[in-house]
């Protein structure tokens, strides 16, 4: 499906919401009035709420609200090409607001291709947030569909567990945030705060890098080609800080500076190495590792046990794709 005949299907207390807080004219405001007197006559419920439904789609196709969803998808024709379906979902809180792409198994054929964006009816009415909103995540949709780009929905696997798991795909999250707003700020899609927000949001996510953090944020933003690989690796092993931490030791297991690293399998506490291992493979005992790591094998070593001692209660690893 190309951008030029796509539509979105909206939610209609979606649609019925924004056209009542949407900045009409005086006109077209008691206009819209008047219709929904003479709607209120209609006797007969589900008549009475279909008509309601039509007039509210028929008003906000009019004064296009749906204009900045499909100007956003005319940069990202890839996307547009390949979804089946484009859907928008009401939402009330800015956590949950967000493009995604779903995609289900149809036996023998192609799988189908749906984009769920989900909106809170602020965000709809302010064109500037929108495509903020939009620019970001249509990106990595698209990025995502980019066989140059080989997306692994696997990542970072089973062997990767628990808090070290977290902060792998927070790092990769980021740097991923930093290629896109390097990309669109290139492209006239967003402002320069934009880029801002991304660094900051890179700052966060990477302390181990000191003074060189805004140089590696500067070379992943101005990366026009990157790759799922070159990202999953740089957020599994960060280069190590500058020489503001130097007499640091860097964890093993996560990656970070520390100055109270256990350096010898000796100095491990009883079946901490054994724990360790099980949780992080690439681990092995004599590998430096800081005490927050070995806090946090100890937690989930106990965690485990007392789920086998739960009748019913099954141990679980849930995989989280970026």
């Amino acid at each position: 499906m190309s951008s030029a005949d796509f539509a979105f299907e909206f939610d209609q207390e979606l649609v019925e919401e924004a056209v009542l807080r949407a900045p009409l004219s005086n006109e077209r405001r008691c206009a819209l009035a008047r219709e929904r007197e003479r709607l209120y006559t209609i006797t007969d419920a589900g008549q009475r709420d279909a008509a309601f439904a039509a007039a509210a789609a028929n008003l906000f196709r009019e004064i296009e609200l749906d204009a900045p969803l499909i100007a956003a998808l005319r940069t990202c024709a890839r996307v547009a090409r390949v979804v089946a379906r484009a859907i928008v979902r009401r939402v009330t809180s800015p956590r949950a607001e967000g493009a995604e792409l779903f995609v289900a198994p149809t036996g023998n054929e192609p799988p189908v291709k749906t984009l769920v964006v989900r909106l809170r009816v602020e965000t709809l009415l302010d064109p500037t947030a929108l495509s903020l909103l939009l620019s970001r995540d249509l990106q990595c949709i698209d990025d995502m569909l980019d066989p140059e780009f080989g997306y692994d929905p696997s990542w970072p696997g089973s062997e990767v567990e628990g808090a070290w798991r977290q902060l792998v795909v927070d790092r990769y999250s980021a740097a991923w945030d930093a290629t896109v707003a390097g990309r669109n700020a290139r492209r006239g899609r967003t402002p320069p705060s934009e880029l801002e927000r991304s660094l900051r949001r890179f700052l966060e996510a990477f302390p181990m890098l000191g003074e060189r953090a805004r140089e590696s944020f500067e070379l992943l933003a101005a990366d026009e080609a990157p790759t799922h690989q070159r990202l999953a690796y740089f957020a599994m092993h960060p280069p190590a800080a500058g020489p503001h931490i130097s007499g640091a030791i860097l964890c093993t297991v996560c990656n970070l500076p520390t100055f109270d690293a256990v350096t010898t399998e000796s100095a491990l506490p009883a079946g901490a190495g054994a724990t360790l291992h099980s949780l992080v493979p690439s681990w092995v005992p004599g590998k430096p590792v800081c005490r927050q790591c070995l806090d946090w094998s100890h937690s989930a070593r106990l965690s485990m046990a007392e789920a086998q001692r739960l009748p019913g209660l099954h141990h679980q690893h849930v995989r989280r794709s970026t």
